[in-house]
């Protein structure tokens, strides 16, 4: 008897560890640094992006991501990064066996939201689209901030080809 009340008690404590296990994760922001990014108030001269990743699909690997040629961390499920960017064009680059490259204009004053999106068909690849502020800050909500570093402005040294093939190098996802 006490064999088969061990039985469900250690199938849950397995269970438990296993799915703690298969999860990854990422340095994380302070909660105030969280809670005030949640605000959604972009500076009147700058840009505010936000990119997330939701759901549990790929829960084992983070994706690398960067800004104009500029690698700034790991995305994890249910992360995001927050970023104020000078207004302008500027291209995002999320890892992956094929990296996913996204260019877009920027305006002063507005929030951009970019969900990055999992994909397995035999490697893992990665998309980024762009949502609605609408959804976006829904999404935002439920996830938590990952610390990142901040881009620096896109200068004729680090806007080159030869530093966007470096960071392809460097954007492959880590298990």
């Amino acid at each position: 008897m006490h064999y088969i009340l061990r039985a469900p008690a250690a199938f849950l404590l397995l269970t438990v560890i296993a799915g703690l296990a298969g999860c990854a994760s990422v340095p994380m922001a302070t909660p105030e640094q969280d809670t005030q990014a949640k605000k959604f108030i972009p500076p009147a001269d700058m840009a505010a992006v936000y990119l997330y990743r939701r759901g549990t699909y790929a829960a084992d690997i983070v994706i690398p991501v960067g800004i104009d040629n500029q690698f700034m961390g790991r995305t994890a499920v249910d992360s995001y990064f927050y970023w104020i960017v000078t207004p302008g064009h500027h291209t995002f680059i999320t890892g992956g066996y094929k990296p996913a490259v996204f260019d877009v204009d920027l305006e002063p004053g507005k929030n951009y939201f970019f969900k990055q999106k999992i994909l397995f068909i035999y490697t893992v690849d990665t998309q980024l689209v762009n949502v609605s502020e609408e959804q976006g800050k829904k999404d935002v909500l439920h996830c938590a901030l990952a610390a990142s570093l901040q881009p620096k402005p896109v200068t004729a040294q680090n806007n080159d080809t030869q530093n966007l093939e470096d960071l392809r190098g460097l954007l492959q996802p880590q298990q």
